[in-house]
């Protein structure tokens, strides 16, 4: 349903979260490399834009199931409420997924900048 995928979602994004950016300055400060240098600095403010994507969204997705229920209740469609707040959804998951992209290159690559 509708309602654990976003609890899934939670989970595991959350906890994502949380393990990517912990596990990642654990490993700068293991290669001691300066956390406001070049690729380090970028990718945190990758981080950062990746999160404040991903945190809208996640409530986006309480309104969306309030909508679809109340529509499921009412024996009704969806509503256009639900169409808006589906498309900003969408809209957050591009930046959010790129910018994970490009932490995920830059920790490859290390280019220096």
């Amino acid at each position: 349903t509708l309602k654990q995928i976003i609890h899934a979602d939670w989970i595991f994004t959350a906890l994502a979260g949380v393990v990517q950016l912990a596990t990642g300055l654990i490993m700068v400060w293991l290669v001691r490399y300066p956390i406001l240098s070049g690729w380090v600095f970028v990718s945190l403010i990758l981080f950062v834009v990746a999160m404040a994507c991903w945190i809208p969204a996640a409530m986006l997705q309480y309104r969306m199931l309030a909508a679809v229920t109340h529509a499921l209740v009412h024996g009704l469609s969806a509503s256009r409420e639900y169409g808006r707040h589906f498309f900003i959804w969408a809209s957050l998951g591009i930046p959010a997924f790129f910018s994970m992209l490009g932490i995920f290159y830059l920790m490859v690559f290390r280019p220096s900048f």
